[in-house]
């Protein structure tokens, strides 16, 4: 046997133990193909089995593997990446160079069986229920504060307030002021017993108010409208000093930044859509007492519906500012502040 021959040989007797190799559930590639969105049920594990689709001799080892991730809650979308699923895989003792993950990222849910709880954080130990302490004061002014109804509120307080909240406040007045907003709103709460102060502590406090609000259901450009079929409204749960956006005032509205499948729509992502262009001639009205003039004007910049837009004059002679009130309309501010 010549040497060209014995490679020959020796190619096809290597050719042949990876065909029976991949035939053999044990030795053969295993893909994971990451589904685009999932909602788990509410008590359902997050595993790998329920977050993609599994093909190969390792798919009942892989499908049990769990993913730690903390969050996944009622109307809220989160999302797991590819990278994270891969490191998962390789921890779990599986082959990983037989593993093909498809996909980059999962957005996740869970869905809803129950009312979430009116309260987030308690702490360990309650008082009795029948004193009034400072929490029970500090709640009702909360939910007055943002006028929302106790199931649609929900308030987390930090540990290390347990004291003062735990404060009992019968036969006594309670003072609460606001002294700070952010994602945790702060609060000076002043307890008097008679003409003396008996507590004065600063107390942080997390807000969260149930909306029914739009979320995402495919992504979004920068600059893309806002069709019908872009999202859905669901309950969801957000912080006070950040709410979402009124569903009923999206569509038609356009994306200031690329947005991901299953964000929640906020007013700060949104502007309204250009109605005037940059170069566009624009109709504008200058109205003073019972006297009306249109001219028109060459707009300097985009703009949308109600926006002021700096217009110049055909023959660039003179700039000044309208209002935009329509499709290449617009009327004028002030008539005076026209600069040559």
């Amino acid at each position: 046997m010549d040497r060209m021959t014995q490679v020959m040989v020796v190619l096809m007797a290597m050719l042949t133990a990876s065909v029976g190799m991949a035939s053999d559930g044990r030795g053969g590639i295993t893909t994971v193909s990451l589904r685009a969105t999932v909602r788990l049920a509410p008590d359902q594990a997050l595993t790998l089995g329920a977050i993609a689709d599994i093909q190969g001799g390792q798919q009942a080892a892989l499908s049990a593997i769990t993913i730690p991730l903390d969050g996944v809650e009622p109307g809220r979308w989160t999302s797991i990446d590819a990278a994270r699923v891969r490191q998962r895989i390789e921890v779990s003792g599986a082959r990983t160079g037989s593993v093909i993950v498809h996909g980059t990222r999962v957005n996740l849910t869970r869905n809803a069986d129950r009312p979430a709880p009116t309260h987030a954080h308690r702490t360990e130990r309650e008082p009795e229920p029948d004193v009034t302490t400072v929490r029970d004061h500090l709640e009702h002014w909360l939910r007055t504060r943002f006028g929302s109804a106790a199931k649609e509120v929900r308030i987390g307080f930090e540990e290390r307030d347990r004291g003062t909240l735990n404060t009992p406040t019968e036969g006594r007045k309670v003072e609460v002021r606001q002294i700070g907003t952010s994602t945790r709103a702060a609060v000076r709460v002043t307890v008097y017993e008679g003409d003396q102060i008996v507590l004065s502590e600063a107390v942080r406090v997390q807000i969260e108010l149930l909306s029914h609000a739009p979320v995402l259901v495919r992504p979004l450009r920068r600059g893309e409208r806002i069709e019908a079929d872009a999202f859905e409204v669901q309950p969801v749960w957000t912080g006070a000093t950040d709410p979402p956006a009124d569903p009923e005032q999206v569509i038609g509205q356009v994306v200031r930044r690329a947005m991901d499948m299953g964000e929640v729509v906020r007013f700060g992502n949104l502007e309204s859509p250009a109605i005037i262009t940059r170069g566009q001639d624009v109709s504008v009205r200058s109205v003073r007492g019972s006297v009306v003039v249109t001219t028109i004007a060459r707009a300097r910049h985009d703009a949308g519906m109600g926006e002021v837009v700096e217009l110049e004059a055909k023959d660039r002679s003179a700039r000044f500012t309208a209002r935009v009130a329509g499709h290449g309309r617009a009327v004028m501010i002030d008539p005076t502040e026209v600069t040559q």
